[in-house]
């Protein structure tokens, strides 16, 4: 039978394991220090039944997975507000998004017919694919289309104006 060892001692003996692990899912060595030491918190925060060793190194290394999945989720929305407030620094200057939105509403109005009523469903009344195609007597795909095309001719003619 095996002596169960306090989670000070797990601490120790997996440590280096769990670091490994990480940095083979890719993190750099500073993640990997901060992920291996927050696994090892989450770890000690939670119920916990040692059933041997190569059982508990499985359960680390699926708390420093999910860690690191976090982790990337954050550092990939961060990277997405930095690249949209890139574009609103661009596209706004100094009118603080005044210029855009005057443009857009010129843009709008040059969009025709079931373009612009297909817009005008999705933005202003909020409906989705089939709803907008039964209210134009469209299929879903056809309204998708539409609507791809529309924004692709405001986006034109926004940035034409802008320029």
């Amino acid at each position: 039978m095996e002596i169960v060892p306090d989670r000070e001692t797990l601490v120790r003996r997996h440590h280096v394991g769990v670091w490994r692990y990480l940095r083979f899912l890719g993190a750099d060595r500073t993640l990997a220090d901060d992920l291996t030491q927050e696994t090892f918190l989450v770890f000690l925060r939670k119920p916990f039944t040692f059933q041997g060793h190569e059982p508990t190194a499985a359960y680390l290394r699926g708390i420093a997975r999910f860690t690191y999945l976090e982790a990337r989720r954050q550092q990939s929305s961060e990277s997405a507000m930095e690249a949209a407030d890139a574009v609103f620094v661009e596209y706004a200057g100094d009118s603080q998004g005044d210029a855009y939105l005057d443009a857009l509403q010129e843009c709008e109005r040059t969009l025709a017919g079931k373009a612009r009523e297909a817009v005008q469903l999705q933005y202003r009344d909020q409906l989705g694919l089939e709803a907008i195609g039964a209210a134009l007597g469209m299929k879903a795909n056809g309204v998708k289309t539409l609507l791809q095309r529309a924004r692709q001719h405001l986006r034109d003619c926004i940035e034409r104006r802008l320029r």
